[in-house]
């Protein structure tokens, strides 16, 4: 029975793609435009509801038309898990804290007790500017007042394109901001009878504040059984070195979904009177050390030229802290090549509330 609901409903979207197709494309021109080679084009997107919301950046949301999936076929998602935490919590974040897993130990309390604004953190594994875009409207449409200020962890990875994790694709409060076509695109891949759903999501195995920051997980684990850093750094720079000569053409120059919803989530924030401050993530500095006689450098610096040029187009902050003497941070307190423990998140927080203090102040813009 679910494989036949499963059919039906992938036929009612692909009839309701056929119809939207006929109105026209809304989208306007002159924005970030996701390439139809890859993705089908946000901006290509129908208007396929007469209440939905207006296309904006690119992207022409489903609304009220974004698929309802069967119970029995939603699968466990660590996106839906932070909207409850975002539900769940007594106040509007000002702060917000995204990025992928290197993002999820920066503790919002410790920014509160800097600068006095609540926080959360929304970092997510592979967390990516499609789940940016997504949630920078959820939390704009649960509090407009509340002045948004998005601190960002970013690697030339981030602009690498992945499917969209179950939870975009299935939860009503979180596909209604994509388009109807990217979603019955990304439904195809998700599982078709509840055998195939599975049975533990990642939030399971760990352990988070309230504030969405993770508290423990698979590292500290690994770490209590005897896991030492000096291995934990061999593994990486192993499996780094062997990602690097896998796809040496990769490069933040070449057009893809990701790159296109980085730059639309920037206007938007823009639109809503919110600030973005962008990081280039800490890495450790033997792992630097082995990756730069890899290309990582060269990678690394178009990736940088890439970020400064958006200030020209976005109103932006930007601050590289790939190396740790940037921030003064503490080689003895990472996990591995690129995660970083609670004590060196606290001081890159520190870092940019030095260095970005108007940002960072309950007295400019709220």
């Amino acid at each position: 029975m679910a494989l036949v609901g499963f059919v039906l409903l992938v036929g009612v979207l692909v009839t309701a793609l056929v119809i939207s197709d006929l109105r026209g494309d809304g989208a306007d021109e002159g924005v970030a435009q996701v390439p139809p080679s890859r993705a089908p084009s946000p901006s290509s997107s129908p208007a396929v509801s007469s209440s939905g919301p207006p296309a904006a950046f690119g992207v022409t949301p489903a609304g009220a038309a974004a698929p309802v999936w069967p119970s029995d076929l939603i699968v466990p998602s660590e996106r839906s898990f932070k909207a409850d935490q975002i539900e769940r919590l007594p106040y509007a974040p000002e702060v917000v804290f995204f990025g992928g897993s290197r993002s999820m130990r920066f503790e919002p309390a410790f920014m509160e007790e800097k600068t006095g604004l609540k926080g959360f953190n929304l970092a997510m594994t592979n967390g990516k500017p499609e789940d940016a875009w997504v949630f920078a409207h959820f939390l704009h449409d649960r509090s407009p007042r509340t002045k948004l200020r998005w601190v960002w962890g970013v690697q030339v990875s981030t602009m690498y394109e992945r499917d969209l994790e179950a939870g975009l694709i299935q939860d009503p409060r979180l596909n209604r901001y994509l388009p109807l076509d990217l979603l019955v695109e990304q439904g195809r891949s998700l599982p078709r009878t509840p055998e195939e759903v599975p049975k533990v999501a990642r939030t399971d195995l760990r352990r988070y504040g309230r504030d969405g920051v993770v508290l423990s997980n698979s590292y500290d684990r690994a770490e209590a059984q005897g896991r030492t850093l000096e291995r934990s750094l061999e593994v990486y720079i192993k499996r780094a070195l062997a990602k690097q000569q896998q796809a040496p053409g990769r490069s933040v120059e070449k057009r893809s979904r990701s790159r296109d919803y980085f730059e639309a989530t920037l206007g938007y924030l823009d639109a809503i009177g919110g600030e973005a401050v962008i990081i280039a993530m800490p890495v450790h500095p033997e792992a630097l050390e082995a990756l730069r006689e890899h290309g990582w450098q060269d990678r690394h610096e178009r990736f940088l030229a890439y970020i400064r040029s958006l200030r020209d187009k976005y109103d932006v902050r930007f601050i590289d802290l790939s190396e740790i003497e940037s921030f003064g941070g503490d080689p003895e307190e990472f996990y591995d090549g690129v995660h970083i423990k609670a004590a060196n998140a606290r001081r890159v927080i520190t870092k940019l509330v030095r260095t970005f203090p108007e940002t960072f102040s309950r007295d400019v813009g709220g």
